[in-house]
């Protein structure tokens, strides 16, 4: 059987050179699923698989290998020098389909419910910075900044956009302490699930996840990526 990708409909584009368009997976003209691509900016531009789905009764057949093979001709043809996808961490299989196909997980974002505040609650201030300081000296060893949640799959709760810690202070338990101060923080605003996102150029991708998780943070998405040159 022949698996072949076709359009469901025009090209989108935007002012500052974006481009999106949706396909059909097919196989021998029967419909098996579908494909959403995107391309950010001007050439070189970055590259996006939105939306790969096939079909139940056809997976398990080679049909999402060669959907992404597909895809990944599509972006280059498009100018892109590289291409990213955000898989859900439930997505086993098309976790094991990306690392065959040689995309790499750069980013993991986890999530965590916060007992005591709203379920399903969003945080409506803007970002909220907090401070940890010493017990004995009042210095501050760390800082904590909190935003509405754009960067969680689903665009709800409170996310974690950024923790600082300066070099003398790491390995202390700051880390940890700073982010029970991030949940107390978001749930005093009225948000009653946090997350963030772990970012592999930035820390230890492996401990920092141990360290997430001894807290109750499980993974809700992993950011694959490959480059197309």
């Amino acid at each position: 059987m022949t698996t072949t990708l076709r359009p469901d409909g025009p090209e989108e584009r935007t002012a500052d050179g974006g481009r999106t368009r949706a396909y059909r997976i097919r196989v021998n003209g029967r419909d098996a699923g579908g494909l959403v691509l995107a391309a950010d900016g001007p050439r070189p531009a970055t590259g996006r698989v939105v939306r790969l789905a096939v079909h139940p009764p056809d997976r398990g057949r080679g049909r999402g290998t060669v959907a992404a093979l597909a895809a990944e001709e599509i972006l280059r043809d498009w100018g892109c020098s590289d291409a990213g996808a955000v898989v859900p961490s439930g997505a086993a299989t098309a976790l094991r389909l990306a690392a065959a196909l040689g995309w790499t997980e750069r980013a993991r974002t986890l999530t965590k419910p916060l007992p005591g505040g709203p379920p399903g609650g969003a945080l409506d201030a803007g970002p909220l910075v907090r401070e940890l300081r010493h017990a004995d000296t009042g210095e501050a060893t760390g800082a904590v900044r909190v935003s509405p949640a754009h960067g969680l799959p689903d665009g709800t709760g409170a996310f974690v956009h950024r923790i600082d810690i300066p070099e003398r202070f790491r390995g202390q338990g700051n880390a940890r302490a700073l982010l029970l101060l991030a949940e107390d923080t978001a749930r005093d605003a009225g948000s009653g699930r946090i997350g963030l996102t772990l970012r592999a150029g930035e820390l230890d991708l492996a401990r920092a996840d141990r360290l997430l998780r001894t807290l109750g943070y499980l993974p809700a998405a992993h950011h694959v990526y490959k480059s197309l040159r």
